[in-house]
């Protein structure tokens, strides 16, 4: 978001509040934030406090006699890069969809050709109420992308949808705004986490997976323009906005996830690090201690990549994931061959700042051309660069 100018409309709803935060965020990812208020939206936070957060003036009045006010919905929208309503009430969601300019809000969004993001708050029967979703057609048919409410408690005291998006998923919306579209129309499958193999109620065998890496190249894809299904073992991380989820537990499940979902994809990714091997036989209630076999008697899991090397059609590109603590390049090649994948992307694990469960990572990419060790990075920037590689990848394909 870095250096992005985004005008933020803010609307009379008492989840004005919530928009101020967002302001903060922003401006830590060094965005350049410039709000202007509806006259209700001051009656629930000063504008003192949006241009504290900003380090904007705030423009509230259309008709300001101040030299650097007059003509504002011009000046303002005519820098965005973005225009985001956040909070949209029902009253300024149906005058955009009517087209007015009584305010500076509406004035400057009908001034702008920037793009621009709605996001809904307001009671669940205001929001259900037929002229709303009317409303809310309108302005999709005429461009404007609409940032769904979620459902939980209201500040009405009732329960149901019509609560402000939460700022993550907002976010995802601008960066996808801001992305090249170069994975528009692509079904991309990918495994992420670690897998957990059951010996008995209470326990069970995993590894040091935390899931960030396919996580990571979850949101970025879906930013990029990809339809992703993810799957997922246990993760403590939340789930990609705009990314379809489907959570398993062990290698068996994933396996089984993967051969469902794999036949509609163009491009697989397989992230995830399922164990190895399971328990021969998982206790129907937990072991004691006392007088319990010291011995654990393991069998193979199948090998999931393999298999979809194996199955998988020539127009698909399969990558792989390589976690060594040595011979890194060498160990890539060998499985680059054995599993018989386009691309293998290894990783160090013994690494402070490449390892399990941080947010950097510094990978090797590995093809039949040759191998290209990428910067320290972060995840998401790895993820990015992942992509550059496959979208390389597929164009060879002829895709």
């Amino acid at each position: 978001m870095q250096g992005r100018k985004v005008l933020l409309g803010v609307t009379g709803s008492i989840a004005v509040f919530k928009a101020a935060g967002w302001v903060s965020a922003l401006a830590k990812e060094e965005a350049q934030v410039t709000v202007m208020m509806t006259e209700a939206a001051t009656r629930f936070v000063t504008p003192l406090t949006f241009g504290a957060l900003s380090g904007h003036q705030v423009s509230t009045d259309m008709f300001s006699t101040d030299a650097e006010e007059m003509m504002a919905h011009i000046s303002l929208s005519g820098d965005a890069e973005v225009v985001l309503i956040a909070p949209a009430t029902a009253q300024t969601i149906a005058q955009l969809a009517q087209g007015m300019a009584d305010n500076l809000l509406t004035a400057a969004v009908l001034a702008s050709a920037a793009p621009v993001v709605v996001c809904p708050a307001m009671n669940s029967k205001m929001l259900a109420h037929p002229a709303t979703q009317r409303n809310l057609a309108t302005l999709k048919e005429l461009g404007y992308r609409i940032v769904e409410p979620e459902n939980g408690p209201l500040a009405c005291g009732e329960v149901g949808s019509g609560r402000l998006a939460e700022w993550e998923t907002v976010r995802e919306t601008l960066l996808g705004l801001f992305a090249d579209q170069d994975l528009a129309g692509q079904h991309i499958l990918i495994t992420a986490g670690p897998t957990r193999e059951p010996l008995d109620p209470a326990r069970y065998l995993s590894n040091r997976s935390s899931g960030k890496m396919g996580y990571a190249l979850a949101r970025t894809a879906q930013r990029r323009g990809a339809e992703v299904v993810l799957i997922s073992g246990p993760t403590s991380l939340p789930a990609p906005p705009g990314v379809t989820m489907v959570p398993v537990q062990t290698a068996a499940e994933m396996a089984e996830a993967v051969q469902e979902h794999a036949p509609g994809a163009q491009i697989i990714i397989k992230a995830a690090a399922v164990a190895d091997f399971r328990a021969k036989e998982v206790a129907s209630f937990k072991i004691k201690k006392k007088g319990a076999d010291l011995r654990l008697d393991l069998v193979p899991n199948q090998d999931i990549l393999a298999s979809l090397g194996k199955e998988r059609r020539q127009d698909q590109v399969l990558v792989g994931f390589a976690a060594e603590s040595n011979n890194h390049e060498a160990e890539g090649r060998r499985k680059l061959e054995a599993k018989q994948v386009d691309l293998i992307v290894v990783n160090d694990i013994l690494g402070q700042q490449t390892g399990f469960d941080v947010d950097t990572n510094q990978v090797t990419l590995i093809t039949q051309e040759g191998a290209e060790q990428l910067a320290l990075l972060s995840k998401e920037e790895t993820a990015n660069k992942i992509w550059d590689k496959v979208i390389a990848l597929s164009k060879g394909k002829g895709k």
